[in-house]
This record gives C-alpha cells, structure tokens and sequence, in this order.
C-alpha cells in the first residue's frame, strides 16, 4: 500500500476547496504536501497530494482557535480569522497573508510560523503595508533560495505590482532592518520592483507571484487578471525569467516584466477555468528528474468550486511547457 493510501486512511474525508495553494513540498517519508487559504472559520490548511493521480486529502488545520494576537488587530472586518494564501518553502514553514480592507482603507500583513515539533510557534510580522499605492502591497508571499543558498521572498498584488526582497537565513525575516517591517514607501531599497500590469495598463491586476530557480534561470510566474469570481474569473499565469534573482524577469520576447511583459504559461482550459497560483516542485524517480506544477482553478462542471490542479511540467528552448491534466 503507497504512503499516500496510508495517510488517505488516517484523516478525514478530502474537500472540494482548495483556493491559492502553496507551492507543494517533498517530504522525507515520499509524500507532496501544500498549504492553502482558510475557509469557515479555519486560517489555513494542509494537504497532502498523491503526484499520480492528482488525489489530495486532508491533513490539518491552523489557527482554528488560537491566532496570532496582531493578526486579530489587523483583521479587524474578519474575526473569524481566515487567512490567505500561504507560502511552504520547506516543511514546517508558513508564510501567509492576514488582511483588511474595510471603511478605514487597506492593511497588509505577511506572517510566518514555524513548526517546532511540538506546535506552531508565530513568528510575528514578516511585511506590512497600508493603502495601495505605488509601494509594496504585503500579500501573495513565495519563498525561494537562490544559487548562493540566499534566500528570497517575491511578494504582491495589484497596487504596486510584485517585489523581491533578501530574507535572513537563519531568522527567515528581512535580511535588512527585521524589525521594521512596513513596506509601504516605494523608495525603500530592501524592496526590488519585478513585476507590473505596465503604464497603460487600466489597472494593475498583476499579484500571486512565485520564483522557480531551474537551470541557472529564475523563472517568475505571475497572475493577470481577476480572481474569486467562479467562472468569470479570467486568471491567467504568465511568466518572464532573469539570470538574477532580484530581476530584471524579462519574457520570452525580451519585454521586462516590470514594463507589462509576460509569456503567456496557463489560462482557461476545458472545464478548468482561472488557473492561479503556480508552484513548480523537481521529483526524482529511477534518477530522472521530472517536473510537477501546482495551481487552483475553477470548475465550470461543478458550479465553479475552486480546486487544485496538477500539470506535469517539461522544458522548451529554456522555457517551462505546462503539460496535460494529471488524473484525467
């Protein structure tokens, strides 16, 4: 019997939703782990993924009781305390994205926790931002470490557009300044600009970033367009890439992202609609290295319910190629 039928027996039923998943992650005993937004009352979730058949169970529950004190002072028009899409840059390390948008404007906030062996431990506020100006907005984190074991967090949505900032490697907060983490001055140099809607864009509906080091390439992958709509949702992933991982990501034409560049990767397929959130995890088997990718979508035979899919991925002229459905 495969781990995955083994964990399958241990938890409870799957659910349908799983919105703004994580990136997956390998774990030590073979199996795909992922983090997801909250629902009813719950502030996030885990799950576990089996690669061949794009089954998915149940694992956990955060902050279902108890939750970050800030994070109650921030979310102040959501007391029940779900929160957003949340980032697994290795097992047992979250960041997530607590916000408030109500009368009083537009409150950002990116948290991290990690697992100590015995329980969650809050590791207080990682970015946070008022209004929606030019600056950072701190929601949509992503974790990455780059060729010099550095590692980075590329966060955004709308307003501003997306950024990469230097994170400590033993603290996993900024690398400059931890202790002062608003990010809302567009002058701040610890927050490089990569990604933008460009200049004559409407508005600025670029958000969901996520950095995949592959091949002495960083590849950025963004999300164009509205989400949370069920089948009017018109997400779509597009992507640039930089031998640097602060940018400049240019796509596969040579137009930097910050300008409105990006390659198209994703969009509307079939039934699945608004795919969102990428994540790229490297498998091993038999020692050939393959390639999965991890989205949410919206279901348009099953009344829009947000899901989670899974595309193996292949490589082109340097370029990643989003393959067909796993478990289809």
């Amino acid at each position: 019997m495969s781990i995955f039928a083994l964990i399958l027996g241990c938890t409870s039923p799957p659910m349908e939703l799983i919105h703004d998943p994580s990136q997956l992650v390998l774990r030590e005993d073979g199996a795909l782990t992922l983090a997801s937004s909250g629902t009813d009352g719950v502030g996030l979730q885990l799950w576990l993924v089996d690669p061949e058949t794009g089954e998915f169970a149940w694992s956990a529950d955060l902050f279902v009781d108890e939750k970050p004190d800030w994070a109650s002072e921030v979310q102040v028009w959501n007391p029940t305390g779900e929160f957003d899409a949340p980032a697994m840059p290795e097992e047992g390390v979250l960041y997530y994205t607590v916000f408030d948008e109500g009368e009083d404007g537009v409150e950002d906030v990116i948290g991290r926790v990690h697992w100590d062996g015995d329980a969650w431990v809050d590791d207080g506020v990682i970015v946070r931002s008022q209004g929606e100006g030019d600056h950072p907005r701190a929601m949509d984190p992503s974790v990455f470490v780059d060729l010099e074991a550095q590692p980075w967090m590329v966060f955004g949505s709308h307003a501003g557009g997306v950024f990469v900032a230097a994170l400590d490697a033993d603290t996993g907060r900024l690398a400059t300044r931890p202790d002062e983490p608003w990010c809302d001055d567009e002058d701040d140099a610890r927050f490089t600009h990569v990604a933008s809607s460009g200049e004559g864009a409407e508005e600025n509906t670029i958000e969901a970033p996520y950095i995949f080091p592959h091949d002495g390439w960083y590849y950025l992958f963004v999300n164009w367009g509205a989400c949370c709509r069920g089948v009017d949702s018109t997400y779509e992933i597009r992507m640039g890439r930089s031998e640097s991982p602060d940018g400049p990501f240019r796509d596969a034409d040579g137009v930097d992202l910050v300008d409105g560049g990006g390659t198209m990767f994703l969009g509307s397929q079939g039934n699945q609609i608004g795919p969102g959130h990428a994540g790229v995890v490297a498998l091993e088997d038999a020692g050939s290295e393959s390639f999965l990718l991890s989205y949410h979508y919206y279901d348009a035979d099953d009344n829009g319910i947000a899901k989670l899919g899974l595309r193996d991925v292949t490589w082109a002229s340097g370029w990643p190629v989003a393959g067909a459905v796993i478990g289809e």
